[in-house]
């Protein structure tokens, strides 16, 4: 007998049904971005000889034609030098080389599923806070962290599917947020950098520029989003149902180890943490001044250390061979980024020196000045305008290298630092990414929850995690209104909002 289901749907599914079937379109970002190389020059020879006058210097600034012999002449002069000089590149392959020991050693693993491991009443809030800070092994946490909060739902009797969807939102929604310093710092600062040259050649934005304003994001959202999921949403969507009892729940992203091999995990563990509070307390004993300007060496170095405490523990790093082998798969992780960094190095020069990206931010910042849209509303609009365009472009670094070049000049010329341009990004780029269908990890999570329920589908995992979005957003939102009209330094320097 054929089992045949009316399969209904709601405005809901159609809105992300809608997104799905648009973002598929989208062309591969490398694509993407050697389109935008070439747009940008075809528009700038249209566009050449429109001007506009620079509210800082009053000097005027007039679009280039890049489609001319001189134009042309110095895309190919510098087209390898532009990739070389990309801010981002040295700095990222630094950090991915100390979290590739880090990773591979399998430190970054065990630390988060000992770190699950609390009384009930804390179950919640530590999912949340554990995926936020999981962003530290990038796509390795979007693939452990839900399916470890799934496990520990099921095991505490409370719905395996919405515990999934927790884990999601922390490690996804607070993507950019975390405690400590991560490669996404480096990454988003190296890119601001760029873009902040366009309009001030000897501008620099520092990694830790937003260090201060996302400590606070991670523990306020944590706290926050566990408030609103006990109180509102655990009713609902939390509730333990018979048909978990009779499921295939085992999880291999889940499995704990026994006996000896468990106790050398927690002596690799102690290990790590020892060499962690003695590592920073020479450093801050010893040169204070140098542990922000030289952030991204020290915490190579450091990522080298506790995954080296932790491997020789449990003997995943038996020589010096494994060792490389670990530095070589994290360099290894930024293959992707090395080939998209040639176009979007070379899109975003060629940006800047047609001029394209001055006039279009004086002119934008002209028309918000006339129109009075600034302070809190016109961030909560950067913001919104991040959201969508993520909903259709989840790629961080992509999103960042195509808004950057527009957001900083614009908002420089308003009076705001890059600084406070980047939270903007990371807010925006952070609170839809759990709710759009193109999440390169849905496929994954799919499978995990198919495991506690065959009928479940996308659809189980959206009508959760909307709520957690919206939650996200405006808790983000308020922190932003508070950081502002306070004053408050984002980071290391005094560097707040305002210029």
């Amino acid at each position: 007998m054929n089992d045949k289901r009316e399969v209904k749907t709601n405005f809901f599914d159609k809105v992300i049904r809608g997104i799905e079937v648009m973002g598929n379109k989208l062309p591969n970002p490398f694509l993407l971005f050697m389109m935008a190389w070439g747009v940008i020059l075809i528009l700038s020879q249209i566009l050449s000889g429109i001007s506009a006058v620079d509210p800082a210097t009053g000097e005027k600034v007039m679009i280039v034609g890049m489609l001319n012999p001189e134009g042309l002449t110095w895309v190919l002069k510098n087209m390898v030098g532009n990739y070389i000089k990309f801010s981002p590149m040295g700095t990222v392959l630094v950090m991915m080389i100390g979290l590739g020991v880090a990773t591979s050693s399998g430190l970054l693993n065990e630390a988060m599923k000992k770190l699950a491991k609390v009384p009930e009443q804390w179950l919640v809030f530590l999912v949340v806070f554990v995926g936020i800070c999981g962003n530290i092994a990038s796509g390795a946490a979007s693939a452990i962290v839900p399916a470890l909060a799934a496990s520990l739902f099921f095991a505490a009797k409370k719905d395996p599917i919405f515990g999934l969807c927790i884990g999601f939102a922390g490690v996804t929604a607070g993507y950019t947020a975390n405690i400590i310093l991560t490669g996404t710092d480096v990454l988003l600062s190296g890119v601001s950098t760029t873009a902040y040259q366009l309009v001030k050649p000897d501008g620099v934005v520092e990694p830790t520029c937003n260090y201060y304003f996302m400590i606070a994001s991670t523990v306020i959202i944590s706290a926050v989003a566990s408030f609103v999921i006990n109180r509102f949403m655990m009713k609902k969507y939390g509730q333990w149902d018979e048909k978990y009892e009779h499921c295939q729940a085992a999880l291999e992203a889940a499995e704990e180890t026994h006996g000896e091999e468990q106790a050398a995990v927690g002596r690799g563990l102690r290990n790590a943490l020892i060499a962690t509070v003695l590592y920073w307390a020479a450093l801050f004993l010893t040169i204070p001044g140098l542990v922000v300007s030289g952030i991204v060496p020290l915490m190579m170095f450091y990522f080298i250390l506790v995954g080296l405490a932790y491997g020789i523990t449990v003997k995943s790093i038996t020589n010096a061979n494994d060792m490389v082998k670990g530095m070589e798969n994290g360099v290894k992780s930024c293959l992707g980024f090395l080939v998209i960094a040639f176009p979007i190095s070379n899109a975003i020069e060629a940006f800047g020196y047609s001029k394209i990206a001055s006039v279009l931010a004086i002119t934008l910042a002209e028309f918000c000045s006339s129109k009075n849209i600034e302070g809190l509303p016109l961030f909560v609009i950067i913001i919104l305008i991040t959201s969508l365009v993520n909903l259709l472009l989840v790629s961080s670094t992509s999103k960042w290298a195509l808004l950057a070049p527009i957001f900083i000049p614009f908002m420089y010329y308003l009076g705001y630092s890059p600084e406070g341009a980047q939270v903007l990004y990371r807010i925006g780029d952070s609170c839809t990414n759990i709710i759009t269908p193109l999440q390169p990890f849905i496929p994954l999570h799919l499978s995990v929850i198919r495991k506690y329920d065959a009928q479940a589908g996308m659809g189980s995992i959206f009508s959760r995690t909307l709520p957690l979005s919206i939650t996200f957003f405006i808790t983000w939102v308020c922190i932003l209104a508070v950081w502002y009209y306070f004053g408050l330094p984002l980071g290391p320097g005094g560097i707040g909002f305002r210029l």
